[in-house]
Order: C-alpha cells, then structure tokens, then sequence
C-alpha cells in the first residue's frame, strides 16, 4: 500500500482513541499527523512497510501521544486528587533535593538483571515486541492488543507464556551455577 492509502485507517484510530481518552489536551488531527509522520519516518529509513507493520507503527505512535498527553504519569487506580497532589510535589522539588544515589544503577548490574536481559535478547521479535509494549512503553495490555491488532486474551496469554519462559530459564540457569 502507498502511504496517503493509510489516511482512512489512521482518522478511524485516531477518533477511538480520542472517544476513550475524555481530554481535551488532544485531538485527531494531532493523533493522524503524529502517526503519520513516524510513518512517514520509517518508510524513509526502511523503505516500503507490508500492512501489518504500517498499522502498527501507527496505532503505536497515537498511543504514544495519548500516553503522553497526561499531566502526570500516574497508575490507572489512581484518583484524581493524588495524582494532582503528585504534580504538585514535582513542581515542589528544589536542585539540592536530587538524589545523589541512584538505586536503579546498582539493581541494573546485578547478576538476575543481567540474566533476564540476555534472555530476553534471545526471544523472538514478536514477544520482544510485546515485552517492549508492556515493560518499556508501560502499555496495558489492552493497549499492547490494540497496538499488535490482536485480542486481550491472546496478548495475555502470549505475556504469561513468556514469563513462564523466562522464569524457567532463570532457574534452570541458577540450578546449574549451584552445581
């Protein structure tokens, strides 16, 4: 498909996820020329997409405005007075209140960080895929089926049977280093 072709599929999204987002810092003229535009992007570095990327390279650039589109990011659950209450703190925190030590540093050179980082390297792309959706774009998993254009049940199903993977290749591998 040409790329004006999917103009039709990118204003259908882009008027859901406006419909579900109940904002008004967006709209679907700023969700279609995002979408399109890492299209667009992405064409040029790679050169012609089959459809099923296209489509998923835009539902995951309107995502990733919708996302964004947030104040602040907070957990769903999370009421409205807390999360303005977490705005506020932000805004409250001075430079000499930085932490000087930086936790996650030390956690990421730890040895079961290292494991599940070379594990993950070696899943297929499809699964890598969806562990980016939901670990580094923090997308639900109702998020992460929009995106991969599948059901929940399915991306919920294919989450929990990578895990499973990864646990069992972590303990497989500590059983052998305690022997």
């Amino acid at each position: 498909m040409q790329f004006s072709e999917y103009k039709d599929y990118a204003t259908a999204i882009a008027r859901r996820f406006v419909r579900y987002r109940r904002s008004g810092m967006i709209d679907e003229n700023d969700l279609l020329s995002t979408a399109m535009t890492r299209l667009w992007e992405i064409q040029l570095q790679k050169g012609e997409l089959d459809e099923k990327t296209a489509k998923r390279v835009i539902r995951l650039a309107m995502l990733d405005v919708v996302r964004s589109s947030s104040i602040v990011r907070t957990p769903r659950n999370l009421s409205m007075h807390h999360a303005i209450q977490a705005y506020q703190q932000i805004n409250n925190i001075g430079f000499s209140e930085e932490p000087r030590f930086y936790p996650v540093d030390e956690w990421v050179n730890q040895e079961p960080v290292r494991q599940v980082s070379l594990i993950v390297d070696g899943l297929p792309y499809d699964d890598r895929l969806l562990l980016s959706l939901v670990w580094e774009q923090g997308c639900s998993l109702q998020d992460a089926a929009d995106v991969l254009e599948v059901s929940k049940a399915t991306v919920n199903r294919r989450y929990q049977a990578i895990i499973n993977k990864i646990k069992s290749q972590v303990l497989q591998q500590n059983r052998k280093a305690i022997r």
